[in-house]
């Protein structure tokens, strides 16, 4: 049943972000500003029928996981950043539908809108704009964060089972060495692309909230600006956290292969079965990727964060100067029409 509400819900708000892409003036359409913004549209839609369409997926993994024993302090970490991340989008939420001014007028595909219709109007962005932000960005960023980090204990429980050295067996340490790894491919098979994605939009929003800091024009009210700093603060605090939950698995497998390497084989069976079980490990350990072309360890913050800010910094020195006004207001409208 939710299945196919999400579907209902994929396909207005499609209709929807169509709709709004068709609606700019022709002579906008070579526009950078207007091309990357219905790049950023087609990716987010891609992202969300993704989402759809691996429910099932993610409720295997999530059950696969339901017995695994977290932390309390990690428990509390993965609630402070569900509640610090939905409270930004409920602000962000709350600055651009409830306090935003209902205009007079609105032009959609070249036809004029006038009130009272132009009230219905907004209703239905602020709908839109409501399923378009919860669903594929706060569900997924918290599922993530979630299932990392219960797949990390999950590996540390392991460890600390061959450190142990109680009533250890081979056989039994492979089987469950390679339901863990099965787990982790699962996960990864299924939620790397999405990662991508996420990745790819969260790219595009601090392109253009930056944008918005970096040059600010005198028609920009202080409202956007605040709008826009409490989204590039909630995408970064998004990205980070997810990259950090992802990375973690990486260590926490490094932690079970220097475990596993330090066993004897006296008392588990042969040396070749040992060493089989070793080579099962390989160098690189357990880990999840980017839509298999990055491995994602903890340098990939910074390398993911350094690439995305100098291309943006690069995209940005192509900006006119705040004095060109035309310019800047073309692209705060596109700003405004990206959460919608």
């Amino acid at each position: 049943m939710v299945k196919y509400l999400l579907i209902m819900f994929n396909l207005y708000v499609t209709v929807f972000k169509i709709i709004i892409l068709c609606s700019y003036p022709p002579e906008t359409l070579r526009s950078f500003k207007v091309v990357s913004y219905a790049a950023m549209t087609m990716t987010m839609l891609v992202y969300r029928w993704v989402l759809c369409s691996r429910l099932d997926q993610f409720k295997d993994i999530v059950d696969s996981l339901r017995r695994v024993h977290v932390k309390k302090a990690t428990k509390l970490w993965i609630y402070a950043f569900t509640i610090a991340y939905i409270s930004m989008q409920v602000l962000v939420f709350y600055i651009k539908v409830v306090k935003r001014e209902t205009p007079s007028e609105y032009k959609i595909l070249g036809f004029s809108v006038q009130e009272p219709y132009a009230s219905i109007i907004k209703q239905a962005y602020a709908f839109t704009l409501t399923i378009y932000i919860v669903v594929p960005i706060n569900t997924f960023s918290i599922l993530y964060v979630s299932v990392c980090q219960h797949m990390r204990f999950k590996i540390l429980h392991f460890s600390d089972m061959i450190s142990s050295r109680r009533g250890l067996k081979l056989n039994h340490l492979m089987q469950s060495y390679t339901r863990i790894s099965n787990m982790v491919e699962g996960m990864d098979h299924a939620m790397s692309f999405p990662l991508f994605c996420h990745t790819l939009y969260s790219a595009g929003t601090m392109y253009f909230v930056l944008g918005l800091i970096l040059y600010p024009a005198d028609e920009i009210r202080t409202k956007e600006l605040a709008h826009a700093t409490i989204f590039f603060m909630m995408t970064l605090q998004s990205f980070a956290a997810m990259s950090v939950s992802a990375s973690s698995i990486s260590e926490a497998s490094q932690i079970a292969s220097k475990e596993i390497k330090s066993l004897l084989p006296d008392s588990l069976g042969s040396a070749f079965q040992l060493q089989t079980f070793i080579s099962m490990t390989g160098e690189g350990g357990l880990g999840l990727t980017l839509w298999k072309i990055v491995p994602i360890r903890r340098s990939f913050i910074f390398g993911a964060l350094g690439t995305f800010i100098t291309y943006i910094l690069l995209f940005q020195s192509t900006w006119p100067t705040p004095n060109h006004t035309s310019s800047i207001n073309s692209d705060v409208s596109g700003m405004n029409m990206i959460r919608g």
